[in-house]
Protein backbone atom coordinates (compact mmCIF):
# COMPACT_ATOMS: atom_id res chain seq x y z
CA UNK A 1 0.00 0.00 0.00
CA UNK A 2 1.47 3.20 -1.29
CA UNK A 3 1.11 6.15 1.23
CA UNK A 4 1.33 9.65 0.33
CA UNK A 5 2.80 12.26 2.15
CA UNK A 6 0.63 14.88 3.43
CA UNK A 7 0.92 18.34 5.03
CA UNK A 8 0.13 18.63 8.64
CA UNK A 9 -2.86 20.66 9.06
CA UNK A 10 -3.65 20.88 13.02
CA UNK A 11 -0.46 23.08 13.64
CA UNK A 12 -2.18 26.04 11.27
CA UNK A 13 -2.60 29.36 13.27
CA UNK A 14 -6.18 31.22 13.72
CA UNK A 15 -4.82 34.48 12.34
CA UNK A 16 -6.98 36.51 9.82
CA UNK A 17 -5.33 37.85 7.00
CA UNK A 18 -7.03 40.23 4.01
CA UNK A 19 -8.68 38.63 1.29
CA UNK A 20 -7.70 39.85 -2.09
CA UNK A 21 -10.29 39.92 -4.79
CA UNK A 22 -9.43 36.55 -6.73
CA UNK A 23 -13.10 35.54 -7.55
CA UNK A 24 -11.72 35.12 -11.46
CA UNK A 25 -9.08 32.92 -12.56
CA UNK A 26 -6.95 35.64 -13.63
CA UNK A 27 -6.64 37.56 -10.66
CA UNK A 28 -5.87 33.42 -8.80
CA UNK A 29 -3.21 33.45 -6.15
CA UNK A 30 0.01 32.43 -6.49
CA UNK A 31 1.12 29.40 -4.28
CA UNK A 32 4.31 28.46 -2.79
CA UNK A 33 4.81 24.92 -4.72
CA UNK A 34 6.49 22.88 -1.96
CA UNK A 35 5.66 22.39 1.66
CA UNK A 36 3.80 25.55 2.61
CA UNK A 37 0.34 25.81 4.68
CA UNK A 38 -1.72 29.56 4.89
CA UNK A 39 -3.05 30.11 7.90
CA UNK A 40 -6.23 29.17 9.17
CA UNK A 41 -9.40 31.61 7.79
CA UNK A 42 -6.62 33.34 5.48
CA UNK A 43 -9.33 32.61 2.96
CA UNK A 44 -12.74 33.45 2.63
CA UNK A 45 -15.92 33.33 -0.20
CA UNK A 46 -17.81 35.64 1.75
CA UNK A 47 -16.98 38.42 -0.60
CA UNK A 48 -16.54 36.44 -4.28
CA UNK A 49 -19.17 37.51 -6.35
CA UNK A 50 -21.21 34.60 -7.47
CA UNK A 51 -20.46 33.73 -11.17
CA UNK A 52 -22.05 31.20 -13.78
CA UNK A 53 -19.01 31.64 -15.99
CA UNK A 54 -17.60 28.29 -14.66
CA UNK A 55 -19.36 25.40 -13.23
CA UNK A 56 -18.58 22.34 -10.58
CA UNK A 57 -17.01 20.32 -13.68
CA UNK A 58 -16.86 16.94 -11.29
CA UNK A 59 -20.74 17.32 -10.51
CA UNK A 60 -21.85 18.48 -13.67
CA UNK A 61 -23.74 21.24 -12.58
CA UNK A 62 -21.88 23.56 -15.43
CA UNK A 63 -24.47 26.21 -14.87
CA UNK A 64 -24.94 26.55 -11.12
CA UNK A 65 -24.20 29.79 -9.74
CA UNK A 66 -20.86 29.64 -8.01
CA UNK A 67 -18.44 31.25 -5.28
CA UNK A 68 -15.27 30.43 -5.88
CA UNK A 69 -11.04 31.43 -4.55
CA UNK A 70 -8.78 31.03 -7.74
CA UNK A 71 -5.11 29.69 -7.16
CA UNK A 72 -1.86 29.00 -9.16
CA UNK A 73 0.84 26.46 -8.47
CA UNK A 74 3.73 24.80 -10.09
CA UNK A 75 4.70 21.58 -9.62
CA UNK A 76 7.96 20.59 -8.25
CA UNK A 77 7.60 16.98 -8.94
CA UNK A 78 5.43 14.19 -10.02
CA UNK A 79 3.79 14.47 -6.89
CA UNK A 80 1.15 17.00 -5.26
CA UNK A 81 -0.93 17.55 -2.07
CA UNK A 82 -3.57 20.33 -2.20
CA UNK A 83 -5.74 20.20 0.86
CA UNK A 84 -8.43 22.64 1.75
CA UNK A 85 -8.98 22.52 5.75
CA UNK A 86 -11.59 24.53 8.11
CA UNK A 87 -10.09 22.61 11.43
CA UNK A 88 -10.76 25.03 14.12
CA UNK A 89 -13.10 27.17 12.95
CA UNK A 90 -16.32 27.47 14.41
CA UNK A 91 -19.12 25.64 12.46
CA UNK A 92 -20.98 28.00 11.30
CA UNK A 93 -17.96 29.06 9.23
CA UNK A 94 -16.80 25.78 8.15
CA UNK A 95 -16.74 24.90 4.12
CA UNK A 96 -19.94 23.21 2.95
CA UNK A 97 -20.65 21.27 -0.19
CA UNK A 98 -17.65 22.55 -1.81
CA UNK A 99 -15.19 21.22 -5.23
CA UNK A 100 -10.99 21.47 -6.04
CA UNK A 101 -11.17 21.52 -9.68
CA UNK A 102 -7.63 21.40 -11.14
CA UNK A 103 -7.17 23.14 -14.64
CA UNK A 104 -3.63 23.22 -16.96
CA UNK A 105 -3.10 25.12 -20.01
CA UNK A 106 -3.65 28.23 -18.43
CA UNK A 107 -6.54 31.20 -17.67
CA UNK A 108 -7.64 31.50 -21.24
CA UNK A 109 -7.51 28.09 -22.46
CA UNK A 110 -8.03 25.76 -19.31
CA UNK A 111 -8.65 22.34 -19.55
CA UNK A 112 -10.30 19.95 -16.36
CA UNK A 113 -7.55 18.43 -15.17
CA UNK A 114 -9.29 16.51 -12.17
CA UNK A 115 -11.51 17.27 -9.43
CA UNK A 116 -13.18 16.53 -6.02
CA UNK A 117 -16.07 17.36 -4.39
CA UNK A 118 -16.28 17.25 -0.35
CA UNK A 119 -18.72 18.47 2.67
CA UNK A 120 -15.94 17.61 5.36
CA UNK A 121 -13.79 19.39 7.69
CA UNK A 122 -10.72 18.59 5.39
CA UNK A 123 -10.93 17.45 1.93
CA UNK A 124 -8.00 17.16 -0.65
CA UNK A 125 -6.82 16.41 -4.08
CA UNK A 126 -3.54 13.88 -4.31
CA UNK A 127 -1.57 12.48 -7.03
CA UNK A 128 1.29 10.83 -8.04
CA UNK A 129 0.61 11.85 -11.74
CA UNK A 130 1.21 15.53 -12.09
CA UNK A 131 3.94 17.30 -15.06
CA UNK A 132 7.03 18.36 -13.03
CA UNK A 133 7.59 22.27 -13.78
CA UNK A 134 3.68 22.37 -15.27
CA UNK A 135 1.60 25.40 -14.05
CA UNK A 136 -1.73 24.63 -12.39
CA UNK A 137 -4.93 26.47 -11.47
CA UNK A 138 -6.33 25.09 -8.61
CA UNK A 139 -10.34 26.34 -7.70
CA UNK A 140 -11.81 26.23 -4.32
CA UNK A 141 -15.80 26.76 -4.99
CA UNK A 142 -19.51 26.34 -3.66
CA UNK A 143 -22.75 26.06 -5.67
CA UNK A 144 -24.73 29.28 -3.90
CA UNK A 145 -27.74 26.76 -4.42
CA UNK A 146 -26.56 24.17 -1.88
CA UNK A 147 -25.87 26.32 1.06
CA UNK A 148 -27.97 24.81 3.67
CA UNK A 149 -30.50 27.39 4.96
CA UNK A 150 -28.84 28.45 8.21
CA UNK A 151 -25.95 29.60 5.67
CA UNK A 152 -28.40 31.29 4.45
CA UNK A 153 -27.02 35.10 6.66
CA UNK A 154 -23.57 34.18 5.36
CA UNK A 155 -24.16 33.81 2.06
CA UNK A 156 -20.77 32.60 2.05
CA UNK A 157 -18.81 29.07 1.51
CA UNK A 158 -16.83 30.54 4.91
CA UNK A 159 -13.09 30.86 6.08
CA UNK A 160 -10.46 28.44 4.90
CA UNK A 161 -7.02 27.45 4.62
CA UNK A 162 -4.74 26.09 2.33
CA UNK A 163 -2.00 23.29 2.11
CA UNK A 164 0.23 22.38 -0.76
CA UNK A 165 3.01 20.09 -1.12
CA UNK A 166 4.75 19.20 -4.24
CA UNK A 167 8.38 16.91 -5.15
CA UNK A 168 8.93 13.88 -6.61
CA UNK A 169 7.78 10.78 -4.87
CA UNK A 170 10.84 8.76 -4.09
CA UNK A 171 10.77 6.27 -1.03
CA UNK A 172 13.35 4.03 -1.20
CA UNK A 173 12.78 1.47 0.83
CA UNK A 174 9.87 -0.29 3.11
CA UNK A 175 11.82 -1.91 5.90
CA UNK A 176 11.54 0.98 8.62
CA UNK A 177 10.95 -0.28 12.09
CA UNK A 178 7.80 0.52 13.61
CA UNK A 179 6.24 0.05 17.11
CA UNK A 180 2.57 0.30 18.02
CA UNK A 181 1.19 0.56 21.26
CA UNK A 182 -2.46 -0.11 22.44
CA UNK A 183 -3.32 -3.58 22.10
CA UNK A 184 -6.49 -3.47 24.85
CA UNK A 185 -9.84 -4.47 25.91
CA UNK A 186 -12.46 -1.62 26.17
CA UNK A 187 -16.01 -1.41 26.89
CA UNK A 188 -18.54 -0.43 24.97
CA UNK A 189 -18.46 3.40 24.06
CA UNK A 190 -15.22 3.88 26.23
CA UNK A 191 -12.08 5.05 24.05
CA UNK A 192 -8.61 3.43 23.65
CA UNK A 193 -5.42 5.33 23.48
CA UNK A 194 -3.10 4.23 20.65
CA UNK A 195 0.34 5.25 19.64
CA UNK A 196 3.39 4.60 17.44
CA UNK A 197 7.27 5.03 17.35
CA UNK A 198 9.52 3.90 14.68
CA UNK A 199 13.16 3.82 14.49
CA UNK A 200 14.71 6.35 12.49
CA UNK A 201 17.19 9.43 12.65
CA UNK A 202 14.79 11.64 11.07
CA UNK A 203 12.64 13.97 13.23
CA UNK A 204 9.64 14.23 11.01
CA UNK A 205 8.37 10.58 10.78
CA UNK A 206 4.83 10.95 9.96
CA UNK A 207 2.41 8.43 11.32
CA UNK A 208 -1.03 7.81 9.62
CA UNK A 209 -3.71 5.25 11.26
CA UNK A 210 -5.85 3.13 8.84
CA UNK A 211 -8.38 0.59 9.47
CA UNK A 212 -8.09 -2.08 6.36
CA UNK A 213 -8.00 0.77 3.52
CA UNK A 214 -9.75 3.55 5.46
CA UNK A 215 -8.23 6.31 6.97
CA UNK A 216 -9.15 6.92 10.74
CA UNK A 217 -6.05 9.94 11.43
CA UNK A 218 -3.35 11.05 9.41
CA UNK A 219 -0.06 12.34 10.64
CA UNK A 220 -1.05 11.19 14.44
CA UNK A 221 1.99 9.92 16.56
CA UNK A 222 -1.08 9.10 19.13
CA UNK A 223 -4.92 8.71 18.07
CA UNK A 224 -8.12 7.48 20.36
CA UNK A 225 -10.30 5.36 18.92
CA UNK A 226 -13.75 4.59 19.55
CA UNK A 227 -14.69 1.46 18.33
CA UNK A 228 -17.91 -0.65 18.69
CA UNK A 229 -16.72 -4.12 18.01
CA UNK A 230 -13.17 -5.86 18.18
CA UNK A 231 -11.06 -3.60 15.60
CA UNK A 232 -7.40 -4.10 13.59
CA UNK A 233 -6.01 -0.67 13.64
CA UNK A 234 -2.61 -0.08 11.40
CA UNK A 235 0.03 2.33 11.53
CA UNK A 236 2.03 3.57 8.57
CA UNK A 237 5.32 5.42 9.26
CA UNK A 238 7.38 7.56 6.62
CA UNK A 239 10.43 9.49 7.55
CA UNK A 240 10.81 10.57 3.71
CA UNK A 241 13.25 7.75 3.03
CA UNK A 242 12.05 4.68 4.29
CA UNK A 243 7.95 2.96 5.16
CA UNK A 244 6.87 0.61 7.73
CA UNK A 245 3.84 -0.75 9.30
CA UNK A 246 2.83 -2.39 12.39
CA UNK A 247 -0.56 -3.09 14.08
CA UNK A 248 -2.68 -2.91 17.15
CA UNK A 249 -6.03 -4.63 18.06
CA UNK A 250 -8.76 -3.32 20.24
CA UNK A 251 -11.45 -5.43 22.02
CA UNK A 252 -14.82 -4.61 23.03
CA UNK A 253 -16.45 -5.96 25.69
CA UNK A 254 -20.22 -5.15 26.37
CA UNK A 255 -21.51 -6.01 29.39
CA UNK A 256 -24.88 -7.85 28.96
CA UNK A 257 -26.03 -6.99 32.72
CA UNK A 258 -26.42 -3.23 31.16
CA UNK A 259 -29.83 -2.91 30.28
CA UNK A 260 -29.79 0.23 28.07
CA UNK A 261 -26.74 2.13 27.03
CA UNK A 262 -26.17 5.16 24.44
CA UNK A 263 -22.24 6.32 23.39
CA UNK A 264 -21.33 9.84 24.14
CA UNK A 265 -19.54 10.66 21.17
CA UNK A 266 -19.56 9.53 18.11
CA UNK A 267 -17.29 10.17 14.82
CA UNK A 268 -19.92 10.21 11.72
CA UNK A 269 -16.47 10.63 8.90
CA UNK A 270 -16.90 7.55 6.50
CA UNK A 271 -13.80 5.63 8.14
CA UNK A 272 -16.28 2.31 8.87
CA UNK A 273 -15.71 3.38 12.65
CA UNK A 274 -17.94 4.94 14.91
CA UNK A 275 -19.81 6.49 12.26
CA UNK A 276 -23.31 5.56 13.50
CA UNK A 277 -25.06 6.22 17.02
CA UNK A 278 -27.80 3.94 18.71
CA UNK A 279 -29.17 2.02 21.65
CA UNK A 280 -27.35 -0.63 23.25
CA UNK A 281 -28.35 -3.21 26.05
CA UNK A 282 -28.56 -6.52 27.35
CA UNK A 283 -30.35 -9.71 26.96
CA UNK A 284 -33.39 -8.29 28.35
CA UNK A 285 -33.92 -5.18 26.05
CA UNK A 286 -35.93 -5.94 23.52
CA UNK A 287 -36.34 -3.04 20.93
CA UNK A 288 -36.59 0.58 20.81
CA UNK A 289 -39.60 2.08 20.84
CA UNK A 290 -38.62 5.57 19.48
CA UNK A 291 -35.18 7.67 19.44
CA UNK A 292 -35.28 11.44 18.69
CA UNK A 293 -32.16 13.25 18.47
CA UNK A 294 -32.61 17.35 18.95
CA UNK A 295 -30.30 19.89 17.81
CA UNK A 296 -28.77 22.65 20.58
CA UNK A 297 -31.98 24.63 19.56
CA UNK A 298 -34.39 21.71 20.48
CA UNK A 299 -35.31 20.91 16.75
CA UNK A 300 -35.59 16.86 15.42
CA UNK A 301 -32.62 15.83 13.39
CA UNK A 302 -33.68 12.64 13.34
CA UNK A 303 -36.08 9.66 14.51
CA UNK A 304 -36.46 5.99 13.99
CA UNK A 305 -39.44 4.21 15.25
CA UNK A 306 -39.16 0.40 16.27
CA UNK A 307 -36.16 -1.22 15.83
CA UNK A 308 -33.65 -3.30 16.86
CA UNK A 309 -31.60 -2.58 19.67
CA UNK A 310 -27.20 -2.88 19.32
CA UNK A 311 -27.04 -2.50 15.61
CA UNK A 312 -25.68 0.68 14.72
CA UNK A 313 -26.78 0.43 11.08
CA UNK A 314 -30.52 1.53 12.25
CA UNK A 315 -28.52 4.51 14.29
CA UNK A 316 -28.06 8.47 13.47
CA UNK A 317 -25.30 8.77 10.77
CA UNK A 318 -24.70 12.74 11.74
CA UNK A 319 -27.19 13.60 8.56
CA UNK A 320 -29.42 16.14 8.60
CA UNK A 321 -31.40 16.61 5.29
CA UNK A 322 -29.33 14.54 3.43
CA UNK A 323 -26.08 17.08 4.49
CA UNK A 324 -23.66 16.59 7.17
CA UNK A 325 -25.30 17.68 10.37
CA UNK A 326 -22.42 19.93 12.22
CA UNK A 327 -20.18 19.52 14.66
CA UNK A 328 -21.60 19.87 18.36
CA UNK A 329 -23.49 18.79 21.24
CA UNK A 330 -27.05 16.80 20.51
CA UNK A 331 -29.48 15.73 22.73
CA UNK A 332 -31.72 12.29 22.27
CA UNK A 333 -34.97 10.88 23.97
CA UNK A 334 -35.26 7.20 23.58
CA UNK A 335 -38.49 5.03 24.42
CA UNK A 336 -37.39 1.54 24.81
CA UNK A 337 -39.24 -2.14 25.44
CA UNK A 338 -38.00 -4.90 27.53
CA UNK A 339 -38.62 -8.40 27.38
CA UNK A 340 -41.34 -8.92 30.03
CA UNK A 341 -43.23 -5.96 27.87
CA UNK A 342 -42.11 -2.68 30.29
CA UNK A 343 -41.00 0.73 29.25
CA UNK A 344 -38.94 3.11 29.79
CA UNK A 345 -37.56 6.12 28.77
CA UNK A 346 -33.95 7.47 28.53
CA UNK A 347 -32.23 11.00 27.44
CA UNK A 348 -28.96 12.10 27.26
CA UNK A 349 -26.48 14.39 25.48
CA UNK A 350 -24.11 13.00 22.66
CA UNK A 351 -20.77 14.55 21.19
CA UNK A 352 -20.72 14.63 17.61
CA UNK A 353 -16.92 14.73 15.99
CA UNK A 354 -15.73 14.41 12.36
Amino acid sequence: MKIILLITLSCLLCSLVAQPENDHCESAIVLPAQEWCSKIRAYTIFDATPSISEGQTCTGDENALMKDVWFEFTALGNFVFFGVTALEVPVAYQPRLFTISIYTGGCTQKVADRCVVGNVDVHWIIGDDFIEGQTYLARVAISVDSLRPEDAVLDSMGNFGICLDSYNDSIVCSDLPVLAFGDTLVDLGNGAQLSATAASDSMSVKYDWFVGDSLVCDHCPTVEVFPEAATVYTVVADDGQCQGQDQVEVQVRIDEDVEVYVPNAFSPNGDLNNDRITIYGGPHLASILQLDIYDRWGELVFRRIDFPPNDALWGWDGSRGGNHAPNGVYTYLAQVKFSDGSTRQYSGTIQLLR
